[in-house]
C-alpha cells in the first residue's frame, strides 16, 4: 500500500509539473515570436523541469528498490527460524539425553542405539523410579547392579509386571521379538527381584503384576517431583524390531508427562502385589 501511496503523488506531481509547463511554454509563445526572449534562459529553465523529472524517477526507483531489499531481508530472518525448530526446540528442553529429535520438547527416538541407557535415567532419581513392562528381563539382567545401588541410597522402586499365567503372553508371544520366551523372562525377572528384594531387606522395592494388554512400557523418575521425568517406549505390531521412544522432563511438556503418568496410575491400580 506504501508504493501505491507514493506513486500516486508522483503522479500527481507529474500531471501538475506537466500543466504548469504547458502554461508556461503558452506564455512565452508571444514572446518568441517577438524574439524579445533570451534562448539561453529558456533552454536553462527546460534544463531544470527536465532535471527535476528525472530526479523524481530516481526517487521512485530508489523507494522501490529498498522495499524489495526489505521484504528479502524479512525472509531471510523468517527462514532460519522455520528451518531451525529442531536446534531451538533442543536448547529449551531440560537436559538432552542420548541422541534424540527434538519435536515440541519431547526427545524422541527412532532407533534404541540412540537411547541414554537405563543406569543414566536412574542416577536422575533422587526419590522414586516407577516402571512398567512385559518383563524387563535384559534390562533388568544388564542393569540389577545399577538398581542395587540406587535400592542401597534409599530410592523407591516400583515395577509392575506382566502376569506370567495372563492370557495376553499368547498375543505378545505372537507378535512381538522373541515373543516366544516372554513366560520364562517374566519368571526369571521376577526371581531376580524376589532375590534382590530378599537381599537388601528392605521395603523400597515394591513388585506388583497386572493382567491387560499393554501398547507401551513406561519409566518415570521422581513422579512426585517438579524434576519428573519419564519415558515411554511402544510396542510395534507391525515392525517387532523396531520400538520408537518417546523422553520428556514434566516441566517440558506437561500434556505428554501427564498423560504418560495417567496411563501408568491406571496399571498401578490394577495390578496386584507380587509375593516373593
Amino acid at each position: 500500500m506504501g508504493l501505491d501511496y507514493k506513486s500516486g503523488i508522483i503522479f500527481m506531481l507529474g500531471s501538475i509539473a506537466t500543466h504548469y509547463i504547458d502554461n508556461f511554454l503558452n506564455n512565452l509563445d508571444p514572446f518568441l515570436k517577438q524574439k524579445v526572449f533570451n534562448i539561453e534562459l529558456f533552454d536553462l529553465i527546460l534544463l531544470i523541469v527536465f532535471s527535476v523529472g528525472i530526479l523524481i524517477i530516481v526517487i521512485d526507483i530508489i523507494n522501490r528498490i529498498r522495499h524489495k531489499i526489505n521484504q528479502e531481508k524479512a525472509l531471510e530472518i523468517e527462514q532460519p527460524i522455520s528451518n531451525n525448530k529442531n536446534e531451538i526446540s533442543s536448547l529449551s528442553i531440560t537436559k538432552k539425553l542420548g541422541s534424540p529429535r527434538i519435536d515440541e520438547r519431547i526427545q524422541k527416538y527412532e532407533n534404541r542405539d540412540d537411547l541414554p541407557k537405563l543406569n543414566q535415567l536412574i542416577a536422575n532419581a533422587t526419590k522414586t523410579v516407577d516402571m512398567s513392562a512385559l518383563s524387563y528381563y535384559l534390562m533388568i539382567l544388564d542393569h540389577s547392579n545399577v538398581i542395587k545401588k540406587a535400592l542401597k541410597k534409599g530410592i523407591k522402586f516400583t515395577l509392575l509386571i506382566l502376569d506370567a499365567n495372563s492370557k495376553e503372553v499368547e498375543k505378545y508371544s505372537q507378535t512381538l521379538e522373541n515373543g516366544k520366551y516372554l513366560k520364562q523372562h517374566i519368571n526369571s525377572t521376577l526371581e531376580i527381584l524376589c532375590e534382590l528384594k530378599k537381599e537388601l531387606n528392605k521395603d523400597n522395592l515394591t513388585i506388583n503384576t497386572y493382567d491387560s494388554f499393554q501398547k507401551h512400557n513406561i519409566i518415570i523418575i521422581d513422579k512426585d517431583t517438579e524434576n519428573a521425568l519419564v519415558k515411554v517406549e511402544y510396542y510395534n505390531f507391525d515392525n517387532p524390531t523396531t520400538r520408537p521412544n518417546k523422553i520428556t522432563y514434566k516441566v517440558d511438556n506437561p500434556d505428554f508427562y501427564e498423560s504418560s503418568l495417567m496411563d501408568y496410575n491406571e496399571l498401578l491400580e490394577k495390578s496386584k502385589d507380587y509375593v516373593c
